[in-house]
């Protein structure tokens, strides 16, 4: 071929392969990285022999094998191990689209995992704030070879292609795939060229060069991954009303987010665990099964060793957990601590229990009596340094009635109650509000005769029941410690 002139030229593309759209064919889907390929998985060959099961779907064999691969919970370093691996080809995955024009076919992109990530309990995908995005793409370049009947000579020059791509991780997280494909089709013509000598006109035709096209396609290919940013803020604290001995009696109230792993208070040896949620491994993309951890609620979600529990308020909202537990410890010394594993971090606490130097002293005197009314005052102070306790909520009780009185500033309140002679005792008692310590008292409320010894007689059977029901509880703890 002679070119008269010069012709168009390619840019710079880092690839040049390509392919002949008359040879061109779309992908063929690669082997199941699970279930086809078990022995290469890492897992233990009793695993891959459980798929000789004719009882075990395709979903089964595959959990069996994430089973397997998991170490830890949850396993964000398995999942990611695993996905670097895989040996993607140009085959879309399953359920992903693919786009096509004149010179890119088959193209797709998609991001298959963000790291660390997992699937919550409902379902949705949850990222802590440092996520990284992993997507995957594939396409091809293909050229058609066409038919130019005027051409006297059609030749093609590939100049290439180049792709970007750009991944962004947030909420959502977007992944973007830009693809820039380049070749030339050189068309040469019949040209007749004349020259006369000695006055004889001879004439002869070259094919030459006459023009390029310059043939360019480009695509941009967008996916998206719907993510949350995981709140894992808790509050927890633990007030200690009194330490008796080796007894500590305190109290534990946290507010916990459902979607976390658990939290666990520690005094001594003793502890406290709210277990939110299991892990196993799921997969996404057949056939290429990219993993990611998934949380599921926990079966046995409190547990307890060494201490009594007292009491126990709980409830849950749709993502925080209230816990607020009475405990009865076995405690040398108050060594508390207080650990929260969420999903993605961990924080510990130490020095946790709080113990205020504060002796709170209930006073019970009878204000006012008749026949058929009683007035009962109660006077809350600290008894350490005589200051009276303001705005404290005080429960009294006299038979089968309770009333609850708030202090005044002289820390006074007044209970007037129904007068009931067969109730000889009046009890009052503060629960702590965590600012000050629990405290109770009681009042034995002069008789006329002649119920006196029959009043007698019942007060010292209550006492004496008192009395040993705390004996009981003491030696409970010992044992349990």
């Amino acid at each position: 071929m002679a070119f008269g002139i010069l012709h168009a030229g390619c840019d710079a593309h880092q690839y040049r392969d390509f392919i002949w759209e008359s040879d061109y064919s779309a992908p063929v889907r690669p082997l199941d990285t699970i279930l086809d390929d078990c022995t290469n998985t890492g897992v233990d060959q009793a695993i891959c022999n459980s798929f000789a099961n004719p009882n075990l779907t395709a979903a089964d064999k595959r959990q069996l094998v994430l089973d397997g691969l998991v170490n830890a919970s949850p396993d964000f370093e398995a999942a990611e191990n695993w996905n670097r691996n895989i040996p993607y080809t140009k085959y879309a995955p399953d359920g992903v689209m693919t786009r096509s024009s004149t010179n890119i076919r088959d193209a797709w992109n998609k991001i298959v995992a963000i790291y660390p990530s997992l699937y919550g309990k409902n379902g949705s995908l949850l990222v802590n704030g440092t996520g990284q995005v992993d997507s995957r793409h594939g396409f091809s370049f293909v050229v058609r070879r066409e038919t130019f009947p005027s051409d006297c000579s059609t030749s093609y020059e590939i100049c290439g292609y180049d792709y970007h791509v750009s991944d962004s991780f947030g909420t959502p997280s977007v992944s973007a795939l830009g693809i820039n494909t380049q070749y030339l089709i050189h068309h040469s013509r019949w040209v007749t060229h004349c020259y006369t000598s000695n006055g004889i006109t001879h004439c002869y035709t070259t094919c030459d060069y006459a023009y390029s096209d310059d043939r360019r396609d480009s695509m941009l290919l967008t996916d998206q991954q719907p993510d949350s940013y995981l709140n894992s803020s808790f509050t927890a604290f633990s007030f200690i009303d009194s330490v008796d001995g080796r007894l500590a009696d305190g109290w534990l109230v946290a507010a916990l987010p459902i979607e976390s792993d658990f939290a666990r208070f520690g005094i001594g040896n003793s502890t406290i665990t709210f277990k939110e949620s299991g892990y196993k491994l799921t997969s996404n993309y057949t056939p290429y099964n990219a993993i990611t951890p998934q949380a599921n609620q926990s079966p046995n979600d409190f547990e307890f060793y060494g201490l009594a529990i007292l009491s126990r308020e709980t409830n849950a909202s749709n993502s925080t957990r209230f816990e607020k537990i009475h405990f009865l410890a076995p405690a040398e010394s108050l060594n508390c601590s207080f650990d929260f594993y969420g999903h993605f971090d961990r924080v510990q606490l130490n020095d946790f229990c709080r113990l205020e130097n504060q002796t709170p002293i209930i006073n019970l005197s009878i204000v006012g009596r008749t026949n058929s009314t009683l007035a009962i005052g109660a006077r809350f102070y600290d008894n350490r340094t005589g200051e009276p306790l303001v705005s404290k909520n005080i429960s009294v009780a006299h038979g089968n009635q309770t009333l609850s009185v708030v202090t005044d500033s002289d820390g006074k309140a007044t209970a007037l109650f129904a007068f009931n002679p067969n109730s000889p005792i009046v009890t009052a008692y503060f629960q702590t509000d965590f600012i000050t310590k629990s405290a109770h008292a009681q009042l034995a409320i002069p008789l006329d005769f002649p119920y006196s010894l029959e009043y007698l007689f019942y007060l010292a059977a209550l006492l004496l029941a008192l009395y040993l029901l705390y004996k009981f509880a003491r030696k409970v703890v010992n044992l349990e410690s």
